[in-house]
């Protein structure tokens, strides 16, 4: 071969060949040390492969002696030989070993009949064609970063709010578009988070009223048919004594009615189908009617109670005055069986706030 030509063909080797040969195969190092697996990754190995195909090269990955990656030329002869040009070794992050080969067909460039210009249009070829897959394996190394990478994160939060984990924050330091995503993306974990919450606080205190009027039915239901198997036995015999007896089982069976008519209004509200009548009403009379009302089954049970307004005159208030009357019920009643002395007083006031 002519000494021109030969010396020509090396600086072509270092300058279009060699270098981004070394810059390609750092590169890929690069990501294998950090992420053993990209190696098993389809998108990466067809990102190498498209570089690889536009170049003369070949390229092998062996890992603990076991080949786990070979870029093959399409346009290489069957049977035809191969030689190294470039090999190394060097570790993973778990300590295992690689070793690398790159090789080029080993054919005789007889470029004793190409033209100056031909050999320049092949050196820049090369150049372009390595460039270019160096440029692919960047971007696909940026794309792990800027793009993979937030949407495992993302994936991972999806995952834990499926499993009503809510106390992971998805932070983000960019700020950029995807940052904006984590932060609407982490808003909406907040407020699931306080939705469930409260939730659950509702199924709570749903469960406890359940299990609280369970509890009092058993009072006028027990009392009931002691009242009916005292008539069946013959103790009320006597005209006064039977009625006490038929007037203790009505009572009963009035308390019996109003914890159901509960039962039902929870049903009710479970299932959203209560309606609610609002009205404007003046403040002062309501209480003093909802009180004068109550006043005669307080005496009844012995309690004595009192009521100051402290509100001003004419006060007007937008309610559902019978829904706020049975509410009211429910806390003095509910005070009065909790009442345990002789003498038991309720006094009931109602002031601004």
């Amino acid at each position: 071969m002519n000494t021109h030509v030969k010396k020509e063909l090396d600086e072509v080797q270092r300058t279009y060949v060699k270098e981004p040969v070394d810059q390609l195969i750092e590169n890929v190092q690069e990501e294998v040390i950090n992420n053993p697996d990209i190696l098993k990754s389809p998108t990466y190995v067809e990102f190498l492969d498209s570089a690889i195909q536009m170049t003369p090269f070949e390229l092998k990955f062996y890992r603990n002696g076991d080949l786990v990656l070979n870029i093959e030329q399409n346009r290489k002869l069957a049977n035809e030989p191969l030689k190294v040009i470039r090999d190394g070794v060097f570790s993973d992050k778990n300590g295992d070993e690689y070793i690398y080969e790159v090789s080029v067909k080993d054919r005789d460039p007889k470029m004793g009949y190409v033209s100056r210009f031909n050999q320049r249009l092949f050196q820049y070829g090369i150049l372009f064609l390595i460039v270019y897959g160096v440029l692919h394996v960047i971007f696909f190394k940026y794309a792990l970063r800027t793009v993979f990478g937030p949407l495992d994160r993302m994936k991972a939060a999806a995952l834990h709010i499926r499993d009503e984990e809510y106390n992971e924050p998805l932070e983000y330091m960019g700020r950029d578009e995807v940052g904006e995503v984590f932060h609407a993306f982490d808003e909406m974990r907040i407020r699931i988070k306080e939705s469930d919450e409260l939730r659950q606080e509702y199924e709570e205190n749903r469960k406890e009223l359940i299990a609280n009027i369970s509890h009092d039915l058993k009072t006028p239901i027990t009392a009931i048919n002691g009242y009916v198997q005292g008539i069946l036995d013959g103790v009320a015999n006597t005209d006064e004594k039977l009625k006490s007896y038929i007037e203790t089982i009505a009572v009963y069976g009035r308390d019996m009615d109003t914890l159901i008519d509960d039962l039902s209004l929870l049903s009710k509200l479970d299932l959203d189908g209560i309606i609610f009548q609002f009205s404007p009403v003046n403040l002062e009379a309501y209480i003093r009617d909802c009180m004068e009302e109550l006043s005669f089954d307080l005496e009844e049970k012995g309690v004595k109670s009192s009521l100051v307004v402290a509100v001003e005159r004419g006060a007007v208030v937008t309610i559902d005055g019978a829904q706020i009357k049975r509410v009211m019920n429910n806390i003095i009643f509910n005070a009065v069986k909790h009442f345990d002395k002789a003498e038991s007083k309720l006094e009931i006031e109602v002031t601004n706030d």
